[in-house]
Parts: structure tokens; sequence; C-alpha cells
């Protein structure tokens, strides 16, 4: 009887363990995440740009960049522009390099100063 119980603290106690190892794992995932990529906090729609450089130097403003919305949809029917599929293009070097960039898998992102060249 005892050894069953000394086995049963113990698998309980190994359960505990790593539940508690995985909660503190997610827990840094989701920052780890928004640090890599760097999410803006923000988003303005169609500001003038004495306004995008007004905001720019705003104190805790990190990083400010500008894109273009593209409504756009793949070539099926019912798809609609603006509501099924969305795209945002870079306007300035700023965005989706030192904002809002990709998680890169595989490769590398392409280089501005190189357009005819492939990954």
């Amino acid at each position: 009887m005892q050894v069953v119980l000394a086995l049963l603290v113990g698998v309980v106690g190994a359960v505990i363990l790593t539940v508690a190892a995985g909660a503190r794992e997610t827990s840094s995932a989701y920052r780890d995440f928004l640090s890599r990529q760097r999410i803006s906090d923000a988003q303005f729609d169609s500001l003038q740009p004495d306004a995008r450089a007004g905001v720019a130097t705003l104190p805790g403003v990190r990083a400010a960049g500008t894109y273009a919305a593209l409504f756009v949809a793949p070539t099926r029917q019912g798809a609609m522009p603006g509501q099924d599929f969305l795209m945002f293009a870079a306007a300035d070097n700023t965005y989706g390099r030192a904002i809002d960039r990709p998680i890169i898998l595989q490769g590398r992102v392409p280089n501005p100063l190189r357009p005819t060249r492939w990954p």
C-alpha cells in the first residue's frame, strides 16, 4: 500500500512540475513573438504626412512606418476585396523592417537595393 501511495505521489508531482514548466514557457512565447515581429501598438489610417511626422516624434514612439492597404481578392467566386482578403504593402523603408516584420522560417528578406535578385 505504501509503495502504491509513493508511486501516486511521484506521478502527481511529475505532472505538476511538467505543467508548471509548460506554463512558464508559454507565458514568454507571446512576448517573444511580439518582440521578434515588432507588432505595432497603434495604427492610424489615412494620416496626412505632417500628422504622421507628429506621431513619429511623440514620446514613447520607437519606430513609425507607413503602409498602403490594398483591397485585393483571390480569383474565386464569392471573394470580396477588402472583406475576405486585405494586403498591406510597405510605403516606406520602415514598415515590414522595423515594425510589423515578417517572421522568416526559411530563406531571407528580399534586399530592396537588389530588386532583381531572387532568394
